[in-house]
């Protein structure tokens, strides 16, 4: 019994991951053109970015790039970087 309810939970954890992460696929809003299927959720909080840029900082990461100007100029004409 607990061999089964090991094997279920670990696979209701696993479906319920790959879920979340489907649907954060499929809601959200799409501030910038791209040929992939990626949407912003949750106030758009990249920590990976803090974290890289953090480490850009204390010279861990070298070489960090940001997204051309002509990306959030196109993206604030069609309206989608409102606040920013």
């Amino acid at each position: 019994m607990v061999g089964w309810g090991l094997f279920i939970g670990t696979v209701l954890l696993y479906h319920t991951t790959f879920l979340v992460n489907s649907v954060t696929h499929l809601l959200g809003t799409r501030r910038f053109d791209t040929d992939d299927d990626s949407r912003n959720n949750w106030w758009e909080i990249d920590v990976t970015h803090y974290m890289l840029k953090l480490l850009s900082w204390v010279g861990i990461v070298c070489d960090l790039k940001t997204p051309p100007a002509k990306v959030y100029a196109e993206a604030e004409a069609s309206g989608r970087l409102a606040g920013h």
